[in-house]
């Protein structure tokens, strides 16, 4: 019989509760592995001065891998996905989201759809206006600086649009404590600027062939919204095989 390579402490556990449950006798003693740990390391590296108060972190209990789908038992997951559950329960936030000049009641009033409607209509000029205005009056705004660096990225390349995305994520940064291990989960949809700002900043970085750089950023993604990242798991797999950006 071959040798049981080391497994984690928590997996381990599952697999002698399974087979006590089963009527088998536990494994023999073998050496554990520490869980799986994970700071948010920062990417951000643009000065740029950030309004007070930074945006706020509203608790929204624990997130508990053991809570989510990961698809069908026999397919194996990705080693990265599996220190990710490994890792176990995890605080859960939603990020406050700035939309400066529109009143909260007012839904039918939002300047980031217009401004990604001009975008899409190919009048990037006047959707730039709308954005730099918001801006113009609260800089916290990164759903505008994620807006800003799309138009950048489909009209000048990913090197201006890194610019943008950067101060996007150094504005939510700001407002991730020290050490930041937790979990900011799409479904909270204020969460969504950020995780796009980081997202399309390991685009840029991918497309600029800064391997490293992109393949940190995307794992970090991955950490942040384990179970609504498969796109970033999907990119850091081409990532680290070195391909070349094939999409347009």
């Amino acid at each position: 019989m071959a040798p049981i390579p080391p497994l984690h402490g928590r997996t381990r556990r599952l697999l002698d509760a399974y087979r006590r449950w089963s009527g088998v006798d536990p494994l023999p003693t073998l050496e554990e592995l520490p869980l799986p740990t994970w700071r948010y390391p920062g990417f951000a590296t643009v000065g740029i001065d950030i309004p007070s108060p930074r945006l706020a972190l509203q608790p929204q209990g624990d997130w508990n891998p053991c809570d989510e789908y990961w698809g069908e038992p026999d397919v194996p997951l990705p080693p990265l996905l599996v220190d990710v559950i490994d890792a176990g329960v995890r605080p859960s936030f939603e990020m406050e989201q700035i939309l400066p000049g529109v009143d909260e009641d007012d839904w039918d009033s939002d300047p980031i759809v217009d401004a990604a409607d001009l975008h899409q209509a190919g009048l990037h000029r006047q959707a730039t206006r709308v954005l730099d205005d918001l801006l113009a009056i609260d800089r916290r705004c990164v759903d505008a600086w994620a807006h800003l660096g799309l138009i950048a990225f489909d009209t000048r390349g990913p090197g201006p649009a890194y610019e943008l995305y950067e101060v996007g994520v150094a504005v939510a940064e700001a407002s991730l404590p020290a050490g930041f291990n937790g979990v900011l989960p799409r479904g909270c949809i204020d969460n969504r600027p950020f995780l796009r700002c980081l997202h399309r900043l390991a685009l840029c970085a991918w497309r600029q062939r800064r391997w490293s750089d992109a393949a940190t950023m995307f794992e970090a993604r991955l950490w942040l919204d384990p179970s609504g990242s498969l796109d970033a798991l999907a990119c850091l797999e081409e990532v680290r095989e070195r391909q070349r950006w094939m999409r347009g």
